[in-house]
C-alpha cells in the first residue's frame, strides 16, 4: 500500500494541494481512489477506505496528531465501508475474508467487524447471515445497534436479493427487518431518537422506490413515498435534525426533496442550474444542506455546496 497517497487525499482535502497522478517504480501511471469517508462523530479522525490495484483497505487520519494509521493489514481478505460508532470509540467494517484479485469467480461474501478506533480487538460479528455481502450501514444514535444491509447474488440462477438487519451490538441475534411487497431494501437512517428508521426499497418487480417508515422492531411500517423507478429513482435518504422531515434525492438530476413526516407533504428543490446533485446532509442546527454536485454537465469537477432549506443560497 502506497501510504503517500492517502497523504495526497488528505492534503487535498485541507487545501493544500490538488490531485495529482501517482507514480509506481516502474513508473507507470496508477490511479488509486479513496471513498467510504467516514468522519468520526467527535471531529478529531476521519476512516476512509484507500482501493489500489484492485486491493482495499481501511485507515484512519488523526487530525490532532497528523498521522494516518492501517487499521486492518492484518485482517483476512480485503477490506472496506467504516461507520463510527456515536461515541467514535469503535468502528464497523466489511471484510471479504475470501477475496481474490486474480480470480473472477472468488466468493465476494462478506462479514461485519467491529474494532476499536486504533484497530486493536478486531473481531467479527457473532451469526452474522452467511452467503451475503454485507455492508454495515449506521449505528443506532445510543450506538447499540447496528444496520446491516446484505445482497445476495446466483448469478447462474439469476437470483438477486437484499436484507436488513438490527444487529444488538454485543449480542447473538440478528433482527430482519422484512417489508410487505417484497421490497429490496438499499438505504436507511435511524431517527435522532433512536426509535424509528426510515429505509429506502425497490419494489420486487423493480417498477417503483419507495420510502418505508417503522419503528426498530420492524413492525408499524408504513409506505411514505413512492416513484416510478425508471423517471424518479431515490437516492441520499437523511432524517432532518429535528425529527420532523426526511430529505432525499430522486430522478435523473438527483433532485433535493424534502417531505415533511407528519404531513407528507414534499417539497422538491429543482432549480439548481447544473444538477445531480449528491450526498445532502443537513447541518446540526438544521438551517443548512450541504451537498457535492459537478459544475459541468460531463461531471469532471465536483464541488461543495451549501443552501437554505428552501434552496436559496
Amino acid at each position: 500500500m502506497k501510504w503517500q497517497h492517502a497523504l495526497i487525499l488528505l492534503a487535498c482535502l485541507v487545501g493544500f494541494a490538488s490531485p495529482i497522478y501517482a507514480q509506481e517504480d516502474d513508473d507507470a501511471p496508477v490511479i488509486p481512489y479513496y471513498r467510504d469517508l467516514a468522519w468520526s462523530p467527535d471531529g478529531t479522525q476521519l476512516a476512509f477506505t484507500i482501493i489500489n490495484d484492485l486491493e482495499m483497505t481501511v485507515v484512519v487520519y488523526d487530525f490532532t496528531t497528523a498521522t494516518l494509521t492501517p487499521l486492518t493489514e492484518r485482517l483476512p481478505g480485503t477490506q472496506n465501508n467504516p461507520v463510527w460508532s456515536p461515541d467514535s470509540q469503535r468502528l464497523a467494517i466489511s471484510v471479504h475474508p475470501d477475496y481474490d484479485p486474480e480470480d473472477e469467480d472468488a466468493e465476494w461474501s462478506s462479514e461485519i467487524w467491529l474494532m476499536n478506533r486504533d484497530g486493536s480487538d478486531a473481531a467479527p460479528l457473532p451469526d452474522a447471515p452467511a452467503d451475503y455481502d454485507l455492508y454495515p450501514l449506521e449505528f443506532s444514535p445510543d450506538g447499540t445497534t447496528l444496520a446491516v444491509i446484505g445482497y445476495y447474488d446466483d448469478y447462474e440462477n439469476e437470483i438477486y436479493k437484499s436484507a436488513l438487519w438490527l444487529h444488538a451490538v454485543g449480542g447473538v441475534l440478528w433482527n430482519q427487518i422484512e417489508f410487505p411487497d417484497g421490497d429490496e431494501v438499499f438505504g436507511l437512517t435511524f431517527s435522532l431518537d433512536g426509535t424509528q428508521i426510515a429505509a429506502m426499497a425497490t419494489s420486487a418487480d423493480y417498477a417503483f422506490d419507495r420510502i418505508w417508515l417503522g419503528d426498530v422492531s420492524g413492525q408499524s411500517i408504513s409506505n411514505l413515498h413512492e416513484v416510478f423507478r425508471a423517471e424518479y429513482g431515490l437516492d441520499y435518504l437523511a432524517w432532518s435534525q429535528d425529527g420532523r422531515q426526511l430529505l432525499f434525492t430522486q430522478g435523473y438530476d438527483e433532485d433535493f426533496t424534502i417531505m415533511d413526516i407528519e404531513t407528507r407533504a414534499a417539497t422538491t428543490l429543482n432549480q439548481f442550474v447544473v444538477g445531480y446533485a449528491y450526498e445532502p446532509r443537513w447541518s446540526p442546527d438544521n438551517t443548512r444542506i450541504a451537498f457535492s454536485m459537478p459544475v459541468s454537465r460531463t461531471g469532471t469537477y465536483y464541488k461543495l455546496w451549501l443552501v437554505n432549506p428552501d434552496g436559496t443560497k
